[in-house]
């Protein structure tokens, strides 16, 4: 108990007595994210699997305040290598690297789709479908490609974990001004 005030103190000690306010990313911060926003990367999650720690978990986010009722149109830019890169030691440095490469969005008899090739170490390749947005109530039954040693992916919509309220933060950092 003692150390978490400790830390708790310290924390606030480093707020209080920083030259600045520090940020952290706001999910529109590329000069072409308003031309693509198939590719603003909004957050990385990795974390071990808790129900078998031998598994690692990576999840990334794309198209910021996206508006679902736009979700059909939603869909991963074919030009762009969305890659993952760790480091297995404790140098710091890239050791290994997962690069997700996804098909051109098509439509062919009023079906759409998409898919993806994820390269893994070892030569490990997995190709799958993309879950596709829709407007419905119902959300798209998620498409789960599973792969060679216990590889699971999804690809497509998700419930976009930022929880901000941006009107109240704008309208706070305007009356600063």
């Amino acid at each position: 108990r003692r150390i978490g005030f400790a830390l708790l103190g310290f924390v606030v000690g480093l707020w209080v007595c920083s030259p600045s306010p520090a940020n952290a990313a706001d999910h529109r911060d590329s000069p072409q994210v308003d031309e693509d926003v198939t590719t603003d990367i909004t957050d990385i999650f990795m974390f071990r699997d808790p129900a078998n720690p031998a598994m690692l978990v990576v999840a990334l986010n794309t198209h910021p305040l996206s508006d679902p009722k736009f979700s059909t149109t939603y869909h991963y830019n074919p030009n762009a290598v969305y890659r993952f890169r760790f480091h297995t030691n404790s140098t710091a440095v890239p050791t290994s690297q997962i690069d997700f490469l996804f098909s051109p969005y098509t439509t062919t008899n009023g079906v759409n789709s998409q898919t993806f090739t994820a390269y893994f170490p070892h030569g490990i390749v997995v190709q799958g479908p993309v879950t596709l947005g829709n407007i419905s109530a119902t959300p798209p039954t998620p498409l789960i490609t599973r792969g060679p040693q216990g590889i699971t992916i999804y690809a497509g919509p998700r419930e976009d974990p930022f929880v901000f309220d941006l009107v109240g933060r704008s309208e706070e950092h305007t009356s600063e001004l």
